[in-house]
């Protein structure tokens, strides 16, 4: 019901400006401003004609916002054409997830907001039912790649196995320890699911930054630390990042002082704030290196 009456919405705007202004109520109102009378019927018509137009324009409209969202589709195909600079096969398979998933995002736009009317007799497939079938393509594809990501971080598990990082993870965690207990990792998410993080509080906090980005680098060559956590922690492009959603999403770094807003969009949608703390920063993150070397032996 919402998208007949956004329909209908967009039918009455363009109908108000057609029967309010344009062409022929210009001539009809010189006309009859010059001392010559119109007979009501003339403006019957005109009102009717521009019913007409003004459903036109309103499935025009519809037209304009797929034409960009295809377009913006295409440009992504461009840009994944382009060879993975990562040698990584893992990382390689994220990318290209990342860039099916940023091609399936605005198919599905398209699907939910657009408004179109079906003839009683359809003859043939129209552009909406290539859309479902490309939607459809694009997640098989999406799970193809999930099943070749287990695959491959199986076979990283198997060959890394010969050269742990368990010393590494154990020099690291007393480098930890030393900075400053008051530092904490604030975490925010927006209604739109980004995620925000911003390492603050007392200490050297270039240096604890510099370390958890040497933590987060070293988490792409230890597989079995990552084993039963979601796909985005190694995504995550910033090392520092990584690390952080890293003890997020594994539970050593609990999330303190956890608040969250409403926020009530223009056409009624509720978008829902979080935000939150990892206390003890450099701790936790000592306490995590240890965990990590021992997943690795």
């Amino acid at each position: 019901m919402r998208r007949v009456f956004q329909f209908l919405q967009a039918v009455v705007k363009h109908w108000g400006v057609l029967v309010t202004g344009g062409f022929a109520i210009g001539i009809l109102g010189i006309w009859q401003g010059t001392g010559h009378p119109v007979r009501p019927w003339v403006y019957w018509i005109v009102a009717i004609a521009g019913l007409f137009i003004a459903f036109f324009e309103a499935w025009n409209d519809q037209v304009n916002e797929k034409e960009k969202a295809l377009s913006k589709i295409t440009e992504i195909q461009k840009e994944s054409k382009a060879p993975p600079s990562a040698a990584d096969p893992v990382l390689t398979l994220l990318r290209e997830r990342q860039q099916l998933e940023a091609e399936l995002q605005p198919l599905l736009e398209v699907e939910e907001r657009g408004v179109r009317v079906i003839p009683a007799l359809k003859a043939g497939k129209d552009e909406s039912d290539y859309r479902r079938e490309r939607i459809e393509r694009l997640r098989r594809d999406i799970e193809e790649i999930g099943r070749q990501l287990i695959r491959q971080r199986e076979a990283q598990s198997i060959s890394s196995a010969t050269l742990p990082l368990v010393p590494e993870w154990q020099a690291l965690a007393p480098r930890f320890e030393k900075q400053s207990r008051d530092a904490r990792a604030d975490w925010n998410r927006t209604g739109s699911g980004k995620e925000i993080w911003h390492i603050c509080g007392g200490g050297h906090i270039a240096e604890l930054k510099a370390l958890c980005g040497l933590a987060g680098a070293m988490l792409g060559k230890s597989p079995k630390a990552l084993t039963g956590l979601p796909d985005g922690v190694l995504s995550q492009g910033d090392p520092v990042i990584r690390w952080l959603v890293f003890l997020k999403e594994s539970g050593i770094g609990r999330m303190d002082d956890i608040m969250h807003a409403i926020e009530t969009g223009k056409e009624g949608e509720t978008h829902v704030h979080l935000a939150g703390s990892i206390k003890h920063l450099s701790s936790v993150s000592s306490t995590a290196c240890i965990h990590c070397a021992t997943r690795e032996i």
